[in-house]
């Protein structure tokens, strides 16, 4: 059974990112769309939930080892340093 799209109701999975407007940036909130649009950032996402999990609640991801991604991110770096080197870009 495939779900419906553009619904919010119990059984469908949503995507659903939740925003911090209380930032003085976004005041005064008189053209909601265009503040957000013009202002957002990462860091005004205080809750992410996709596909009905919640990933991140209250500014903090779940479920991640931020040393682990930071050693992934570091050992993926060095093989594009290496790669680059190899043929010569560097």
């Amino acid at each position: 059974m495939q779900m419906p799209i553009g619904e919010l109701e119990v059984g469908c999975k949503a995507d659903i990112i939740l925003i911090d407007l209380h930032s003085p940036k976004f005041h005064p909130l008189a053209m909601p769309v265009k503040e957000l649009v013009y202002n957002l950032r990462a860091e005004d996402v205080s809750d992410v939930i996709i596909q009905g999990e919640i990933r991140k609640r209250n500014g903090r991801v779940l479920g991640a080892d931020p040393e682990k991604l930071v050693k992934d991110a570091e050992a993926a770096m060095d093989l594009v340093w290496k790669q680059a080197r190899t043929t010569g870009v560097l």
